[in-house]
């Protein structure tokens, strides 16, 4: 199993950690320097046919003594950490392995800790510019590292679904319950807008998955954009393109 330079075996945590102490080389140390799997975990044949060789180990943040919940922590000081992560994500190049990236966004912006990690950012008691540029943040995570590094899994394309869930996916659901949701949708619309002008490995992919998530005119105005230049040519995400548009994106 390959690890980062200087990892260490992973210490069971017997107390939550404390976010409110934690400086970013603190943050990163907690969310990325663990062991990740670095198996061959399923095989595709010749005829498509995927085959589950082995199944992954539970992640490390799964087997701990306490809940992600009940971690200390301040909401400013979280959104500023989990920002500099996005702004500065290209520091983890060469430093981690690809799983473990991912394994660490995965604690960040999925199941286990999302509470934590991402609440403050719907928290309209907050103030408004440290959840803007927690959202702006998206586009140099992309650029510096999702389109750099592209055999991250699953992070690049579900990132979207994991910060927007199901907020605004259906028509519905899409017109704004409030100011502050009017002013994240429109921002989060000039985000996906400026991934899919990066038109990356991952940052258009991305924010066509982002698009479907949000629903929102100028988003799909965007991939409208997208579909219609001319070295947009591949075949799966046009594809997907026009099934965003059409409202039967998966």
């Amino acid at each position: 199993m390959q690890l980062s330079l200087g990892v260490r075996p992973h210490l069971r945590f017997l107390v939550p950690p404390d976010i409110r102490t934690l400086d970013f080389a603190g943050f990163i140390a907690l969310v990325f320097d663990h062991p990740a799997y670095e198996g061959i975990d399923v095989e595709l044949d010749g005829n498509r046919v995927v085959r589950i060789l082995e199944e992954r180990p539970p992640q490390w943040y799964w087997d701990v003594d306490w809940y992600w919940s009940d971690v200390p922590a301040d909401p400013l000081h979280t959104l500023a950490l989990v920002t500099e992560l996005f702004e500065r994500a290209d520091t983890l190049i060469g430093r981690f392995t690809p799983r473990q990236i991912a394994q660490g966004f995965q604690l960040v912006v999925g199941p286990a800790a999302q509470e934590l990690f991402l609440s403050p950012l719907w928290d309209a008691n907050l103030p408004w510019t440290p959840r803007e540029r927690l959202l702006r943040s998206t586009v140099p995570l992309y650029e510096r590292l999702f389109d750099v590094e592209v055999t991250i899994e699953h992070v690049p394309f579900m990132l979207w679904d994991d910060i927007l869930g199901y907020r605004y996916r259906n028509p519905q659901l899409a017109h704004p319950a409030s100011a502050d949701d009017r002013r994240i949708q429109d921002v989060v619309a000039d985000v996906l807008r400026d991934l899919l002008e990066l038109d990356g490995p991952w940052s258009a992919p991305g924010a066509l998955h982002g698009a479907h998530h949000l629903n929102h005119p100028r988003a799909l105005q965007a991939v409208e954009h997208w579909l219609a230049k001319p070295g947009n040519d591949d075949q799966l995400w046009r594809e997907y393109a026009e099934e965003v548009l059409r409202g039967d994106a998966m």
